[in-house]
């Protein structure tokens, strides 16, 4: 089992969030911080350049080219019908959605100055995982929610490279990668704008203490 950790400006926020009054932030609020430590520009954003790629319509690889970046092949010819992509790139940029940011990286004086003296330590994180989601649930449809570990790469893929198991987990390493992160993510079905909230969802000091 392993543990994460939320760190926080003042001791008072830090005993608010054992009490599970928990605020839950979003993608666009991310975005938009202006210290770089703190904030992304990027976050749940991917470029796939498809290089450059020929063959008949029905091939899985030029399949898998062509709707990356967004040519429907369904219904296009057969075997003997051929298509050619040559250096297309697509932009994708997730719509909001819901996220709480923690990090595994507890090492001594890693969250001073950036994010906080006051730490968390959450020991069972699908435990306050599933609570979140229960709550988030009570006022909005969820198409989507997962948690795990930050990957620190390149917001790019190339050609036949795979795909990332989600853009919200990935982040560029230059900034980043010392900070470890663990985050839980909450996509609403609805394409609407929504806002950082509070949820309550009972003490959590069970699972949870002062780091």
């Amino acid at each position: 089992m392993f543990s994460i950790y939320r760190f926080f400006d003042s001791a008072f926020h830090a005993a608010d969030f054992l009490e599970g009054r928990i605020r839950v932030s979003t993608l666009e609020a991310c975005r938009g911080y202006e210290d770089p430590r703190r904030g992304d520009k990027g976050e749940g954003t991917w470029t796939y350049k498809s290089g450059d790629i020929k063959g008949a319509a029905d091939n899985p690889a030029v399949r898998y080219v062509a709707e990356r970046i967004g040519v429907k092949v369904e219904g296009v010819g057969g075997a003997k019908t051929e298509l050619s992509i040559s250096n297309n790139t697509a932009h994708t940029k997730m719509t909001d959605a819901f996220v709480l940011c923690f990090t595994m990286n507890n090492t001594a004086g890693f969250a001073s100055g950036t994010f906080g003296e006051h730490g968390v330590r959450v020991i069972h994180p699908q435990t306050l995982f599933q609570r979140i989601t229960k709550e988030i649930q009570k006022s909005h449809s969820l198409s989507y929610s997962g948690m795990g570990r930050v990957e620190y790469k390149e917001r790019l893929q190339v050609s036949l490279q795979s795909d990332p198991r989600h853009i919200a987990f990935i982040k560029t390493p230059d900034q980043y990668a010392d900070q470890v992160e663990f985050r839980m993510l909450w996509v609403p079905q609805a394409n609407k704008k929504i806002s950082p909230f509070f949820v309550s969802c009972g003490r959590i000091q069970t699972f949870a203490e002062k780091a």
